[in-house]
């Protein structure tokens, strides 16, 4: 049963929800290293599509701390788009949520699918930025478009880190929506940097401040819109 503590509110360009304090790491990074060749690959989409979609889920025991969190963030999608996070019973398709080091692979792979969640990744941010991946979205940084908006400093990514930022083919990958700063699909200004803090990997041409992904406490209406685009709802 989901826990009823979220409140949706309109704020600027955010959503908030009301959260559960929990510990903070600092600059804690989480995605999927892979690149999208086509976002709207509708054999990617969870059973509903077209006009919602029903994601099933089920959370790893040794998880169990964070499953006030995890159930916050479930329940901002299900609260403000036609995403709805439910229970595993008998589904075939279905997210299990483990521990390890974050990841979630974009869409619905088949089968079981692995959504990690470890160190660096406990706070409500984090855990909306997988539950999106595993929705279907990718990573703003890596839109075919981005060198339009952003500009990514190689010398100061992490070795062996490269790969979580090539740019996706230019192939429907904007889900005909503008790029967003503060889309929670967007890593923040130290994302893999080899110096968290002081050497930026990813900077906005318009100088801004790029949130790292645990500064970040709801979703954008960016994000609805993409969601709503991907579902068609």
């Amino acid at each position: 049963m989901f826990w009823k503590i979220h409140i949706g509110t309109i704020s600027l360009s955010f959503l908030f929800g009301v959260h559960l304090e929990v510990s903070m790491v600092s600059l804690g990074s989480s995605d999927s290293d892979k690149t999208v060749d086509d976002l709207e690959e509708t054999s990617h989409r969870w059973p509903g599509y077209p006009g919602k979609g029903d994601i099933p889920f089920v959370i790893d025991p040794s998880l169990a701390s964070l499953e006030p969190i995890i159930f916050n963030a479930m329940d901002i999608y299900n609260n403000l788009t036609c995403i709805k996070f439910i229970p595993r019973t008998d589904q075939p398709d279905y997210v299990d949520i483990t521990p390890g080091e974050c990841d979630a692979p974009v869409g619905r792979l088949g089968g079981r699918q692995a959504l990690v969640l470890g160190p660096g990744c406990e706070h409500l941010g984090n855990i909306l930025h997988e539950l999106g991946h595993a929705i279907g979205l990718d990573d703003q940084h890596k839109r075919s478009d981005r060198d339009l908006y952003i500009t990514i400093n190689d010398r100061n990514i992490k070795e062996g880190n490269q790969h979580y930022f090539t740019k996706n083919k230019p192939s429907k990958d904007t889900l005909s929506t503008p790029y967003d700063f503060k889309s929670i699909m967007h890593q923040g200004n130290y994302y893999k940097s080899k110096s968290p803090g002081s050497l930026k990997t990813l900077e906005a041409m318009t100088g801004e401040k790029l949130l790292e992904l645990n500064e970040k406490f709801g979703i954008t209406s960016t994000d609805i819109d993409m969601i709503q685009y991907l579902y068609k709802c």
